[in-house]
């Protein structure tokens, strides 16, 4: 008797490099339009007496989700141990507004639109953000046939959204063109249990 989860690590492989792509797409236009462009503070660490000082982009939030998304509508066994570094919530002046993504365009272009605003570059660029999000995703690149399974039940997930998301902020070139995609291949890691 199979394991019903027991997945081909080709096809998971397949989620994943997808997932990635729409999240480097949401980055690369987050970071080009300054209506989008959104940085929050987050609170301050203290690490060995140390203390850290960190922020979060409105696209960190939104590829965390946007990633745990995708991956959970092609593995919903996954769901429970798909975990961010960023808390799902971005702040505004007035209310601190959950990013919780669905199927529905209308749903993420309100959602947006509560943390943009209702002006016209504001609406503008929640139609482009809700666009990139449900943009139809397309592999691009060939991948390796891996002739091997993994059970699903097996692994986690960490997600990590922008890694060195001062330097994002900042806008330090961190690849080598415009093109190339701003997460790292650090971004999804996959532990296995």
């Amino acid at each position: 008797k199979t394991n019903p989860m027991t997945q081909p690590i080709s096809a998971l492989l397949c989620t994943l490099v997808a997932a990635s792509e729409r999240a480097a797409a949401i980055a690369r236009l987050c970071r080009s339009n300054s209506v989008l462009f959104c940085v929050e503070a987050k609170p301050d660490v203290t690490v060995h007496g140390i203390q850290y000082a960190d922020a979060k982009t409105l696209a960190d939030v939104v590829i965390q989700e946007v990633l745990r998304c995708d991956i959970t509508r092609a593995y919903p066994a996954l769901a429970p141990r798909i975990h961010g570094e960023e808390e799902p919530f971005f702040r505004t002046a007035t209310e601190n507004v959950r990013i919780a993504l669905t199927n529905s365009r209308a749903d993420t272009l309100a959602l947006l639109q509560r943390i943009l605003g209702s002006t016209d570059d504001a609406t503008a660029a929640a139609m482009l953000l809700s666009d990139v999000i449900h943009a139809e995703q397309t592999l691009t690149t060939e991948l390796p046939d891996i002739d091997a399974s993994i059970d699903i039940e097996t692994i986690a997930m960490w997600i990590d959204p922008i890694d060195a998301t001062a330097a994002y902020v900042s806008g330090l070139a961190i690849c080598p063109t415009a093109d190339a995609p701003i997460l790292s291949t650090e971004s999804l890691v996959l532990v296995a249990t």
